[in-house]
């Protein structure tokens, strides 16, 4: 079972209705932001606490009450301060209506990704934040007839996006071009994680020499490529001893460690506890 995915491949929603909702905070197993992509745009909001949020290399800190848009396809990722955030995360495509009386060019070329919003923090008190907030409250509340609500909320945010003139055409890489070699790499690792993985082998998929490699990877992710697999491991194992359906040998294993203990010193620097009196915890 894979845990973890840089390129995420599980569905957010369902078919008819693809928005999902999650919220973390320093207790949940996924409250570490690992890097990663997907099709989906993201609206990351704060409740408490800081959030340094990294996007295709360039760092945003996001404060209570404030949010941020994330278009598909953008590396994104971070390490929370004492933090509280939620997550919704929806398919452009919910803005698509059967008639095209409420239709515009504009609202065509965002349903097929040919104009995305530029990256700003949406400050406390704004309408984009404040509309997001409603957002989150409808869909973790789910009365009768939620979907309709939410999917009128995204009408609202985008037609703010529209009026404050942030669109702009997509027709390259959102932010960083290199973007293209991390994302090969990442997905390796999403796949690969388990086995051995070489600086040397990462680089080669990248197409560039270590040295070169090293210093692009860690501009997006703050850390080397061999302590990001770390990283990416300790947080795959925590998710399934969280869980509670497995051993610390076997979830050691299964995560591309071979000695337990350098797996529990790595768990304890990491997470701030060992894994046995990580279980112990309740999430």
């Amino acid at each position: 079972m894979k845990y973890l995915d840089y390129r995420e491949n599980r569905k957010h929603g369902s078919f008819r209705f693809p928005v999902a909702w999650y919220g973390e905070n320093p207790r949940t197993p996924r409250y570490l932001m690992t890097f990663h992509w997907h099709k989906e745009y993201e609206i990351v909001r704060v409740l408490k606490g800081t959030f340094p949020l990294s996007l295709d290399g360039y760092l945003y800190h996001i404060s209570a009450g404030e949010c941020i848009i994330i278009p598909s396809g953008v590396i994104h990722g971070g390490t929370p301060q004492d933090c509280w955030y939620e997550c919704v995360l929806f398919d452009p495509a919910i803005l698509e209506v059967g008639s095209n009386h409420i239709s515009t060019p504009l609202l065509q070329r965002i349903i097929s990704r040919e104009e995305i919003p530029e990256l700003f923090v949406w400050p406390a008190g704004s309408m984009i934040a404040t509309i997001a907030g409603h957002l989150s409250e409808i869909m973790t509340s789910r009365p009768p007839g939620y979907e309709l609500a939410a999917q009128g909320y995204f009408y609202l945010i985008f037609s703010e996006l529209i009026r404050s003139e942030v669109l702009v055409p997509a027709e390259k890489e959102k932010l960083n071009p290199s973007g293209k070699s991390v994302k090969k790499v990442l997905d390796y690792i999403s796949e690969h994680y388990v086995e051995q993985i070489r600086l040397e082998d990462m680089a080669s998929l990248a197409g560039m020499n270590p040295n070169y490699f090293c210093g692009l990877f860690k501009s997006f992710t703050g850390q080397s490529p061999l302590s990001y697999l770390n990283y990416y491991r300790i947080e795959c194992a925590s998710e399934m001893l969280a869980a509670r359906d497995i051993t610390i040998p076997e979830a050691a294993e299964q995560c591309g460690f071979r000695d337990v203990g350098y797996f529990t010193r790595c768990f304890k620097k990491q997470k701030g506890m060992t894994p046995s009196k990580y279980m112990k915890q309740s999430f």
